[in-house]
Parts: C-alpha cells; sequence; structure tokens
C-alpha cells in the first residue's frame, strides 16, 4: 500500500502543479500584450486596427473585439465608442485561428 501512495502522491502534485501554471497563463502561448496608437476602429466589424512600433519597424495590426472585450482607462470601465483615432493602448489578446481577438483595451491616458 504504501508502494501505491509513493507513486499516486507524486503524480498528484505534478498534475496539481500544471494545471495551476496554465490558469495562471504561463503554459498559453496564444495570448500576449501590444501597445500601439489606434488608427481606426470598425464597429461592423468589431475590429480595432492600431499601429504598433518595434526596433523601427512599424506596423498596422488588427483585433477583433466582442461583448467580453472590456475596455479600460486608469480605474474606471469604458466602451468602444470612448475609443478615437489617435489614442494610445495597450491590448491583451489571445489568438485564435486567423484571428486575434482582444480580452482587455486599456486606454492610456
Amino acid at each position: 500500500m504504501k508502494k501505491v501512495i509513493l507513486i499516486i502522491l507524486p503524480l498528484v502534485l505534478l498534475l496539481s502543479f500544471s494545471a495551476l501554471a496554465y490558469a495562471a497563463g504561463c503554459m498559453d502561448k496564444d495570448s500576449g500584450a501590444a501597445t500601439g496608437q489606434v488608427t481606426s476602429i470598425d464597429l461592423t466589424t468589431g475590429t480595432i486596427t492600431i499601429e504598433e512600433g518595434k526596433n523601427a519597424v512599424v506596423m498596422n495590426k488588427v483585433y477583433k473585439f466582442d461583448n467580453e472585450t472590456n475596455f479600460v482607462e486608469g480605474d474606471a470601465l469604458k466602451s468602444v465608442k470612448d475609443l478615437k483615432p489617435g489614442d494610445r493602448v495597450t491590448i491583451i489578446y489571445k489568438s485564435g485561428g486567423n484571428d486575434i481577438y482582444a480580452k482587455t483595451i486599456t486606454i492610456e491616458k
């Protein structure tokens, strides 16, 4: 009986730590953050385009938003209607298929 416990206990611990790491986002390779300036917002398609600059290379990236997307400015909740071209934002995103979905869009002051 002790041998069974010695075998099962490490497996349970390993699975527990794996679940915690996954829940914390440590194992999610399809998510990230991006910061840039809003160039356009399309309410019809539910997309926001931002201009990102990295290492002197500037590119436009399109992110989808929906009812699940949180819009934040400081401590206040906002909506997509509070966004305008020229605003600087940070987007927490998750990739899904060919699209990139904005989970949180923070409007920087």
